[in-house]
């Protein structure tokens, strides 16, 4: 039924509608100004002793109840010798918030420890702050790399597609209610709408990938995953979907092709793609452990990331072409 109503949409409504309108953006980019640059204690550590934060995607967390977003990763981490940070940002507030919150945290963690730049490693939505925070916000003084695990750098179509479908009344209707649920359960502010709004592809086309160059101060790693539905396969070498992805991957494959369930395989790619991973995108970071992937251990593949990004290893075997 959705792929009749998608393939008669008619061109030229969707091209009106595709593009994104830029009210509500130019508002939370305002935010930016909030930042301050800090000064940064000088010191003669080596690049390779930098420590490692991790930043959270949308709807994310450090800790909620006893869920950890990044189940077990710092752990492992610190077993193997990396100092950990964790940023914590709003789960549903636009990228140059999330930004302006995570640099903030940054910069108090680098005048606590007396570090002065980090590796970020930030999943999903997570990349696009720290693009922002790099390029917009001034801190390619302070991140020494930024690699980005399954981040939609050119955005989704279903996003766009879905904006076209749905009348605006409706779709303002629905953003808003979310907003008051997200509010209430999760005790913050949210602006669903808008965040959604700078995750379509025209969005990220036309507005975010021309105004965030890299920086050449700061080395730019992506990668991307891929998953499949089908339970006939070999469950050693190809990942099966976690159910609750099912709707966004069918829509995703609709219009893009290969995904992790949430975001395109061909969006994930920015700077130099380390390789593409068997897993879903909540295998990622460890979430539904009773659905759990037997191509892909998530605290084993982040050690094996931490060390390479402090030249220690190679990077992941679990990375493919």
């Amino acid at each position: 039924m959705i792929a009749c109503v998608l393939v008669g949409m008619n061109p030229a409504y969707a091209e009106e509608k595709l593009r994104p309108s830029l009210d509500k953006i130019a508002e939370v980019e305002a935010l930016a100004s909030l930042t301050t640059t800090r000064p940064l204690v000088k010191h003669n550590a080596s690049p390779l002793q930098h420590p490692i934060v991790l930043l959270h995607g949308m709807a994310g967390f450090v800790t909620w109840g006893p869920f950890e977003y990044f189940d077990g990763i710092p752990k492992a981490l610190k077993n193997a010798g990396h100092e950990v940070f964790l940023c914590e940002v709003s789960g549903y507030q636009p990228i140059p918030v999330r930004a302006v919150e995570c640099g903030e945290q940054i910069d108090a963690f680098l005048e606590r420890s007396g570090h002065q730049r980090v590796h970020l490693i930030a999943h999903s939505h997570g990349g696009l702050d720290g693009r922002y925070m790099i390029s917009k916000l001034g801190y390619g003084d302070r991140i020494a790399s930024l690699t980005t695990l399954t981040t939609p750098h050119r955005g989704s179509m279903l996003i766009d597609a879905s904006a076209a479908l749905m009348p605006d009344a409706l779709e303002k209707f629905l953003t808003d209610g979310m907003d008051i649920l997200i509010g209430y359960t999760r005790d913050q502010p949210a602006n669903l709408f808008g965040q959604l709004e700078m995750l379509s592809a025209a969005y990220m086309r036309e507005e975010f990938n021309p105004e965030n160059p890299n920086d050449p101060r700061v080395k730019y790693y992506s990668i991307g995953a891929r998953t499949q539905l089908s339970p006939f396969v070999n469950w050693k070498t190809t990942d099966i979907l976690t159910p609750t992805l099912w709707p966004t991957y069918i829509g995703i494959y609709m219009f893009e092709g290969d995904s992790d369930g949430l975001v395109p395989l061909s969006s994930s790619k920015w700077g130099t793609y380390l390789g593409t991973l068997e897993a879903d995108h909540l295998d990622q970071i460890g979430v539904f452990k009773s659905y759990p992937s037997h191509t892909y251990e998530h605290t084993m593949f982040f050690t094996n990331l931490a060390n390479f990004l402090v030249g220690k290893a190679p990077p992941p075997p679990e990375l493919r072409p």
